[in-house]
C-alpha cells in the first residue's frame, strides 16, 4: 500500500501538470477562436463579392 507522503506528492504533481496543460489549452482555445473569426470575416465577403458579382450579370 502506497505511502501517504508518496500519494501527495503524486497529487502535487498531477496537479502542477494539469495547471500546464489547462494553460496550454486556454492559449490553442483561443487561438482558435482568432481563426475562426477570420474564417468568418473572409466567408461574408467573399458571399458579398459573389453577391454583388451576380448582380451584375442580372442587369
Amino acid at each position: 500500500m502506497p505511502k501517504v507522503k508518496d500519494l501527495t506528492s503524486l497529487i502535487q504533481e498531477l496537479m502542477t501538470e494539469q495547471k500546464k496543460q489547462y494553460q496550454k489549452y486556454r492559449e490553442t482555445r483561443t487561438e482558435m477562436q482568432n481563426w475562426q473569426a477570420v474564417k468568418q470575416n473572409l466567408d461574408s465577403a467573399l458571399n458579398r463579392a459573389e453577391k454583388e458579382k451576380h448582380r451584375g450579370l442580372d442587369r
